[in-house]
C-alpha cells in the first residue's frame, strides 16, 4: 500500500490559512486590511495652516480658492489688517479674532495687526481665553481654538482635541517712532501635548531658518523653551519669507511647534505664494479621533416642483375630508397632512454643497501664475534681476 501523501503545508504559494502569518514573518493581507480599516476609523487628519497675510482683504478671492482646494481644516492669520472691519470666506467660520491693542506711539493710531484663525464649516469647536503671553505683554497678539474630533461609536475613547494657538510678535525698532516695549517671553506658552502653536515670532534660528547662524536672546529663549518642555519645531528649515527691498533675503521668521508626542504624527511644508511677503505653513497632523460628519440641511427647490400634480393630489384628498364632522384642531392636522405629503410627493428637496469661490478673472489667474512664478525663480536663484521681477 502505497503511504498516505503528506498533508498540504499551511502556506502554499501566496495562500495562507486564516490567521497564519506571511512566510516574511509578516500579517496577513486580510488582517492588514482590517487593521488600516480601523485606523480608518479611529484616526483623522487635520491640515493646519499658518500665513502672515500682510493684509488679508485684497487677498481674500485668491485665498479663499486656495483654501478650498486644499481642504484646509483651520487656518491662523497674522496681519490680517482688519481695520475694524470683518471677513468673510465662504466654507468657513470666524472662529477667533483678537485686534491689536496699541500703536507704536503711546495713545497713536492703531494700524495694522490682527490676528484671525477660520475653522471649517462643520468642524466643532470651542474659543480659548488662557492667555499665552505675559500681562505685561501689550504687543504680542495671539487667539486660539480648541478643535474637536470625537471618538468612534466603537470606541471608549473620550473625545479628543487640538488646541490651536496663533502668535503674531510684531518688529519693534525702539526709537523715537515707536515708543513699545518687548516683554515677549515663550515660558507663558501653555506645553500640554495637544498643543500647536504657529505663527510670525519675527526671530530667526537655526533648528527653524537655516540662514540664521547667530540667534539673538529671544529666539535663544523660544528654542530653549521647547527643549525644556520637551517640545519640537516642526519646520524643516525652508524660508517662509522674501521680502522686497534690494537687501532682503529668504528667512524663516514664521515657525510651528508642538510636544514631541504630537509632533511625532505632524508633517510641514510650505504652502503656494498667495500674495503676500510670506509663504504659508502647512501642517498636516494626525489624530485619533474622527472629523464629525456633516449633514447639510435639506431645503425647498420650488422652482423644480410639480404644481399640477401637488394641486391635482391636494384636491383630490381634501374632497374626502368630513369637513363638518372635524373639530377646529383635528381639521388643522388633517390639511396640513395632507399638503405635507403632496410636497413629498412633488416638490423636491436637497442640500448644496458648500459655496465654491467667485471664479477669477482670466487676466487674474494670469498675473498670478506669473508672480507665482517669478516668486519660485526668486528663491531658486536669488539675485537683483529675479527680485526685480
Amino acid at each position: 500500500m502505497n503511504p498516505a501523501p503528506p498533508a498540504e503545508s499551511a502556506v502554499s504559494g501566496s495562500t495562507l490559512e486564516h490567521g497564519a502569518r506571511s512566510p516574511r514573518g509578516g500579517r496577513s493581507r486580510r488582517a492588514k486590511n482590517r487593521r488600516y480599516r480601523l485606523n480608518r476609523r479611529i484616526r483623522s487628519r487635520l491640515t493646519l495652516v499658518g500665513w502672515n497675510a500682510e493684509g488679508l482683504r485684497i487677498k481674500l478671492p485668491e485665498f479663499g480658492r486656495w483654501l478650498s482646494e486644499n481642504k484646509v481644516d483651520a487656518v491662523a492669520v497674522q496681519e490680517a489688517q482688519l481695520a475694524g472691519g470683518i471677513i468673510s470666506v465662504p466654507g468657513y467660520q470666524l472662529a477667533a479674532v483678537s485686534r491689536r491693542a496699541r500703536g507704536r506711539r503711546d495713545g497713536g493710531p492703531v494700524k495694522g495687526g490682527d490676528v484671525v484663525i477660520l475653522v471649517r464649516n462643520g468642524i466643532n469647536f470651542a474659543l480659548l481665553t488662557q492667555s499665552p503671553v505675559l500681562p505685561v505683554d501689550d504687543t504680542t497678539e495671539w487667539c486660539a481654538v480648541r478643535i474637536f474630533t470625537p471618538s468612534p461609536q466603537s470606541s471608549s475613547q473620550p473625545s479628543q482635541h487640538l488646541d490651536l494657538i496663533n502668535i503674531y510678535r510684531p518688529p519693534i525698532r525702539s526709537g523715537e517712532d515707536d515708543d513699545r516695549t518687548d516683554r515677549f517671553d515663550p515660558n507663558a506658552f501653555p506645553s500640554t501635548d495637544c498643543t500647536v502653536i504657529m505663527g510670525d515670532v519675527n526671530a530667526h534660528h537655526p533648528s527653524w531658518d537655516a540662514s540664521c547662524s547667530d540667534p539673538d536672546e529671544v529666539e535663544r529663549s523660544i528654542f530653549e523653551w521647547a527643549q525644556a518642555k520637551d517640545w519640537r519645531v516642526l519646520n524643516t528649515g525652508a524660508p517662509t519669507r522674501a521680502g522686497y527691498g534690494e537687501s532682503s533675503r529668504l528667512t524663516a521668521p514664521d515657525v510651528a511647534l508642538a510636544h514631541r508626542t504630537l509632533a511625532g504624527r505632524c508633517t510641514w511644508s510650505i504652502g503656494t505664494d498667495l500674495g503676500s511677503d510670506h509663504l504659508p505653513q502647512v501642517i498636516t497632523a494626525s489624530m485619533t479621533g474622527h472629523l464629525p460628519r456633516r449633514v447639510r440641511k435639506t431645503k425647498w427647490a420650488f422652482n423644480k416642483a410639480n404644481w399640477t400634480a401637488f394641486k391635482a393630489e391636494c384636491e383630490k384628498k381634501m374632497a374626502k375630508i368630513p369637513f363638518e364632522e372635524l373639530g377646529v384642531e383635528a381639521l388643522a392636522m388633517q390639511v396640513t397632512g395632507v399638503i405635507a405629503e403632496a410636497s413629498r410627493n412633488w416638490v423636491p428637496r436637497g442640500a448644496r454643497s458648500d459655496p465654491k469661490p467667485w471664479a477669477a478673472d482670466p487676466d487674474l489667474v494670469d498675473a498670478i501664475s506669473e508672480r507665482r512664478e517669478a516668486r519660485a525663480e526668486l528663491q531658486r536663484a536669488p539675485s537683483e534681476e529675479t527680485r526685480a521681477r
